[in-house]
């Protein structure tokens, strides 16, 4: 009997054996892979030299820098650094950033990332480089480099002058492994006060120069191999005209690190990117399901889909504020529009509400000045915005003296002794449906009390160089910013005229006064104090009509979710995706 049940014990224990090896394994989890369309290429993934938003939205998912603003908050959180920087003023006005880079963070290669990777990429940064020495102007006061002796993994940064956002310029710079793009180590015999102090020289420098020839070499802006960071992804394929893929890197540093910013979060296995110029094959794309993510679509295509049951059923139609807005620029060297009641008058004659409702079919709001609307602390509601009113604008162009002298229903005046008619060109860039209709609002209120508006319709680059060589009487244009205390140097200040982006020539003594204040202090009340006079004198010259601030809109599929939407560019996280329960 026992006998019996011992054999039969042991059939029974070798069937089981036998099947559990005949089970099939379970199959692998599904790669999350999630597809997005862009309108326009990247055109290298260098983190130094790209100049493009898609290679810098992509640069940012492979390559890493001490601080970052975070997506959700939009305040400096710490990224490669264990903390934000401990800042302090020397006697002399030098400013130190003290950083101390997280244990945890290493390089693909299993080095630990240390207080010389920060020397390097500083080094990298300030280089007097011909494809992008100085791309931010920050650098320039960056004059000196100190390691800590009782820390591999911190050191000092010295800054000269008392710049606003120092420690976000500072934490801004972007980590690359020497050992890939300096692996003869040539930048070790310099030092960083030594690259500061004779950056002239240097430039001029042979030695110098055939390091950058070698570092600018197409391959490290387009190779995969030569193309790799700190960050949770890989490249795998760049084709600047068409796609754009990254893989998630396996053994990533930040694996195990949870609930410290979604920029230190990768969820999605495999990004995809789709550059797909056409919005209708981008939409045919996104319907047959090759598309989960398309951003920027025309308001009219969005508002059409949104209503859509075929659309609706799959995808979630989603907006956000985004820190921009649109404006018209005059360009206040015509003799026309030098004068601010001829400005005025075409201020007048911009229904900035129908353009909303028309052009954006409601998705923005207006703005009364150069600043976002996110920016509410320093934003200056008390400001009227220009209504539309052609007989106060007929009543500004009779102070200046135009009259229809020729009887054609066109306004003529005497200008510089020179008999003139009230006629401008309005510049945009072909292609865009809306500029092109905010054009035409314009000129059809424009004519009814005898202003000849002119649409000139220019490819995206030569109606770039038209603006950079101020050649245009009005130009539409659209500002985005980082969510930082507001610089308006750059577009505001004389001194950016010849050599900025004052591409309208706007010269304004207190302006100028105001904003190198504004550049000098952190103190939020004298800023709010600044600000609200900088609008106001803004407002009332109008060397731009300012129109809204626009809403991001994004169609997702409805199979992701976890979105992380943010009013920085470009809207989301994609890591940060997680598929749908």
């Amino acid at each position: 009997m026992f006998k019996f049940l011992s054999s039969f014990i042991s059939i029974l224990f070798f069937s089981a054996v036998f099947q559990s090896c005949n089970t099939p394994p379970p199959p692998p989890l599904a790669e999350t892979v999630l597809n997005i369309r862009e309108s326009a290429g990247a055109s290298t993934i260098h983190p130094i030299l790209y100049n493009d938003e898609l290679s810098g939205n992509i640069a940012t998912y492979i390559f890493q820098t001490l601080t970052v603003i975070d997506f959700k908050t939009l305040e400096l959180t710490p990224l490669l650094a264990d903390s934000l920087p401990r800042v302090a003023t020397s006697e002399n006005g030098t400013i130190s950033y003290y950083y101390r880079i997280r244990k945890e963070a290493k390089w693909d290669n299993g080095q630990s990332i240390t207080a010389k990777d920060a020397e390097f990429a500083i080094k990298m940064n300030i280089i007097p480089n011909p494809e992008g020495f100085l791309m931010n102007s920050f650098n320039e006061t960056i004059v000196d480099f100190e390691y800590d002796p009782s820390d591999p993994n911190a050191f000092y940064i010295y800054t000269t002058g008392d710049l606003i956002s120092g420690d976000f310029h500072c934490g801004d710079i972007s980590f690359i492994p020497q050992y890939l793009y300096d692996s003869t180590n040539y930048l070790n015999q310099l030092t960083v006060k030594q690259i500061a102090t004779h950056r002239d020289s240097l430039a001029e420098d042979s030695g110098i120069i055939a390091f950058l020839n070698q570092v600018n070499d197409f391959e490290y802006k387009i190779n995969p191999k030569y193309i790799s960071g700190s960050g949770p992804y890989k490249l795998t394929l760049l084709n600047s005209e068409s796609r754009v893929e990254l893989e998630k890197k396996k053994d990533w540093w930040a694996n195990g690190i949870k609930n410290e910013g979604v920029e230190l979060t990768a969820n999605v296995d495999k990004i995809i990117i789709h550059v797909i110029p056409d919005e209708t094959t981008a939409l045919a794309a996104l319907k047959n399901g090759d598309i989960d993510l398309i951003g920027g679509t025309t308001p009219k295509e969005f508002a059409a889909m949104a209503k859509n049951p075929l659309f609706d059923t799959k995808f979630n139609f989603l907006t956000s504020e985004i820190l921009a807005y649109y404006s018209i620029g005059l360009n206040l060297n015509h003799p026309i529009l030098s004068r601010k009641n001829n400005r005025k008058a075409l201020a007048h004659l911009i229904d900035v509400d129908q353009i909303i409702d028309i052009v954006a079919y409601g998705l923005g709001e207006r703005v009364v000045g150069p600043l976002p609307l996110k920016f509410e602390k320093q934003y200056n509601n008390n400001i009227t915005p220009y209504q539309f009113d052609p007989e106060k604008a007929k009543e500004y162009l009779a102070k200046e003296g135009w009259k229809d002298l020729d009887g054609d229903g066109v306004l003529n005046n005497t200008l510089n002794g020179v008999k003139s008619t009230f006629e401008l060109d309005f510049l945009f860039n072909s292609g865009n449906e809306s500029r092109k209709m905010i054009g035409l609002i314009l000129k059809e209120a424009a004519a009814k009390v005898g202003i000849k508006i002119n649409l000139k319709e220019l490819e995206w680059s030569i109606y770039l160089e038209n603006v950079r060589n101020s050649n245009f009487d009005l130009y539409f244009t659209g500002k985005v910013f980082p969510p930082l205390p507001r610089n308006h140097e750059n577009t505001f200040h004389s001194n950016a005229i010849t050599t900025g982006g004052n591409h309208i020539g706007y010269n304004s003594s207190e302006v100028d006064q105001i904003i190198d204040s504004l550049n000098k202090t952190t103190d939020p009340a004298i800023r709010l104090k600044l600000n609200y006079r900088f609008q106001e004198i803004v407002h009332d010259e109008v060397p731009y009509i300012f129109l809204y601030a626009p809403l991001e809109r994004m169609i997702i599929s409805k199979k992701f979710t976890n979105y992380s939407l943010s009013s920085m560019r470009p809207g989301f996280w994609a890591p940060g995706f997680k598929l749908s329960e």
